[in-house]
């Protein structure tokens, strides 16, 4: 199941962007009819637009935070798509915490682990100890939290066979019923929900 589609980033920089330049204008109206009848900034109406003015800046500051991502490769996204089996999937997740925001092209998440796919080593050498740091402190384990590295669709094609077969055949299934998995897969996204942007 796709829980953030492939084009998020995309969507939220819209969506953002549009709210703070209505908010923007709507504080331009409510200052310049203040200005218009009483002729001077000191009066309520400039009170009135500064306290708005703070949600304006917010959706403002929120679009200038998207605009450094970039959304994930739209094939490599179709190609984890296409998987059998029950799974949540994040595209173009983006992670802040208090030592940097990590940013992962995709996130898997099994009843068994969650996967943290990048196109770039570097990438996964540079986040990799807060983000199983970060999942440790919500009761995520090391050993269920799993890094990728696909730079190419070929690659990505490759993990995708191994990811299919570790959703399907996993070695738990034999000890585990349909109610214990799909539980673990929802506490798992729910750890996922926690801790993206």
């Amino acid at each position: 199941m796709v829980k953030q589609e492939k084009n998020y980033i995309k969507r939220q920089k819209k969506k953002y962007l549009l709210a703070g330049i209505i908010w923007s204008i709507i504080v331009l109206i409510i200052f310049g009819t203040g200005l218009l009848l009483t002729e001077t900034r000191a009066n309520l109406f400039t009170v009135f637009a500064c306290v708005i003015a703070i949600v304006a800046s917010l959706f403002i500051t929120r679009f200038i935070s998207f605009s450094r991502y970039h959304d994930c490769d739209e094939a490599c996204a179709e190609s984890l798509e296409s998987m059998s089996g029950d799974y949540a999937l994040y595209h173009s997740a983006i992670i802040p915490s208090n030592k940097g925001t990590a940013y992962f092209e995709h996130v898997a998440v099994t009843s068994q682990a969650i996967y943290f796919i990048s196109y770039t080593k570097e990438q996964v050498m540079q986040y990799r100890t807060w983000i199983i740091e970060g999942l440790g402190s919500k009761g995520i384990g090391a050993s269920h939290v799993h890094f990728i590295v696909a730079k190419d669709l070929k690659q990505m094609e490759q993990h995708v066979a191994r990811l299919q077969k570790t959703i399907l055949d996993h070695p738990n299934s034999v000890h585990t019923d349909q109610a214990e998995e799909k539980g673990m897969l929802e506490e798992y996204s729910n750890r996922m929900n926690e801790i993206l942007m």
